[in-house]
């Protein structure tokens, strides 16, 4: 709901030490420390689902030792 966004922004802007939102009865805006937190923020999220997926992709992935084993006439063909 808009009440527990604004108050988990007031926390957070509390805890930065900085306003990152300017707020009017109309309208609200991000200011300069806004922008970059919500830039960097972005960034961060995004490295976090690259790295879950690369996670998620090698968790498929075979990797171990492969032995192969053949007659030894088959060594003397090639």
């Amino acid at each position: 709901s808009k009440s527990v966004i604004s108050k988990r922004v007031s926390d957070l802007e509390r805890r930065l030490g900085v306003r990152l939102l300017y707020r009017t009865t109309r309208n609200v805006e991000p200011t300069e420390a806004g922008h970059f937190f919500y830039k960097a923020a972005k960034a961060s999220l995004q490295e976090l689902n690259n790295a879950a997926e690369i996670v998620a992709l090698r968790e498929n992935d075979l990797c171990g030792e492969l032995r192969i084993v053949t007659p030894m006439s088959f060594g003397t063909l090639w």
